[in-house]
């Protein structure tokens, strides 16, 4: 169980553990991490401390990973060469070496050939010019592209239906709705309609474009 701790996780927590694992020993950590072996110590408690249980044990001279550690430990990996892309990004666009980033898009396909373009453009106007790669889908896929680090940025209908993402509203699309039917149609020659008034209708939906 994750308990409430003062203070944060950060990637010197979980450089600690990286070092620790390999090395087997803190003092053999903290001269990898170029700190003291306190230091190191006091890292790998705190971890501890936040996850709830210890990650190494004592096996004769050497650190071992418990079997929590053990089941973490790639995940917690997996979040160590996160955290490192996402500094070697920052950077490279302090750099001004934003052509070599790559900026993963997830979009509705009904977005693909109508506002997708423009609005990449104007990023490129104000941001410089980077690598991009876009990907499609419905919402929820989009949702878990985003949630599976396989997408940096995603565009889905809100509200969302995966929880622990960051939401923004920015596509505001008016939408106009056309009704066709037949002469004989009750209201077929009305000058407008509101809802209410084909709600009990039976009517087939075609395909939707927020461009127009």
């Amino acid at each position: 169980m994750v308990r409430a701790v003062s203070a944060g996780i950060s990637l010197k927590h979980i450089e600690a553990f990286d070092a620790i694992a390999a090395t087997g020993s803190t003092i053999a950590a903290a001269l990898e991490l170029g700190i003291s072996q306190s230091n190191t110590s006091r890292l790998l408690q705190q971890l501890e401390d936040y996850l709830g249980f210890r990650l190494f044990e004592h096996d004769k001279n050497r650190l071992s990973p418990t079997r929590e550690g053990r089941r973490l430990g790639p995940d917690i990996r997996a979040i160590s060469d996160r955290l490192r892309e996402l500094k070697t990004a920052a950077v490279k666009l302090e750099s001004g070496h934003s052509r070599e980033m790559l900026l993963r898009l997830a979009f509705p396909a009904s977005l693909s050939s109508t506002v997708l373009p423009r609005m990449i453009k104007a990023f490129f106007g104000a941001h410089g010019s980077m690598r991009v790669e876009l990907a499609s889908g419905s919402d929820f896929a989009i949702e878990r592209m985003v949630a599976d680090g396989e997408a940096d940025i995603g565009f889905a209908r809100l509200p969302l239906a995966t929880p622990g993402l960051r939401q923004e509203k920015q596509l505001f699309s008016p939408v106009t709705y056309c009704l066709v039917s037949g002469e004989k149609y009750p209201l077929a020659k009305s000058a407008g309609l509101f809802l209410g008034s084909i709600a009990d209708w039976r009517w087939a939906a075609g395909a939707e474009d927020v461009s127009r």
